[in-house]
């Protein structure tokens, strides 16, 4: 999958800029970083749930589609029923796994903006658990939610080390399998 989606950001990046070839902008390292997904909790057809390097929030994840579009209003109705199953997919797993109370969703487009002339704003939806107990304790770390009933803490930064990153995506897919049976059929894949 790598491969095809960085061809199909070079190739588009390429028409978008009306040249026959140009230098990787900051907009085509975006699009490679956006599509570059050593996370990956599980794929359907049309999407697929990377884990986020911040874990200040326990379980953060974006999802993104596996197409080129940077329009929300362009997806098509199966891509958008397939975003559905795979949000109420991601949602109990967070809180059947991890104890989130709930979830803040937000799907902004404004990144791939700061990148001009050829902006890459690829349609992804960032995933948020929310704990109203504020500390969670997990594979030995603790996490803390100062604030779940408000907006979460912006520029707060925590990496964790490899080893929990791995937890955080085992126990994602063993909570996604338990959930697989009434999937609405998607056909889920998870790497190995």
């Amino acid at each position: 999958m790598r491969e095809l989606a960085l061809r199909v950001v070079a190739v588009w990046s390429i028409f978008m800029s009306g040249c026959a070839i140009t230098p990787l902008h900051s907009s085509i390292k975006l699009g490679i970083k956006l599509y570059e997904a050593p996370d990956i909790i599980f794929e359907v057809d049309h999407w697929y749930a990377v884990l986020k390097p911040n874990q200040a929030l326990l379980g953060s994840a974006i999802i993104r589609l596996k197409r080129v579009e940077d329009e929300f209003g362009e997806l098509t109705e199966e891509e958008m029923i397939e975003l559905r199953n795979t949000i109420k997919l991601m949602e109990r797993a967070a809180k059947n796994g991890f104890g989130a109370s709930h979830i803040n969703w937000s799907c902004l487009m404004n990144y791939g903006y700061r990148f001009q002339p050829f902006p890459v704003a690829l349609v992804h939806v960032h995933f948020r658990p929310r704990y109203t107990k504020k500390k969670v304790q997990f594979a030995g770390l603790e996490f803390y939610d100062d604030y779940p009933a408000r907006h979460y803490k912006l520029h707060t930064m925590r990496r964790v080390p490899g080893s929990v990153r791995k937890e955080i995506i085992r126990v994602y897919q063993r909570e996604i399998m338990l959930q697989a049976a009434g999937n609405h059929g998607l056909q889920i894949t998870f790497s190995k």
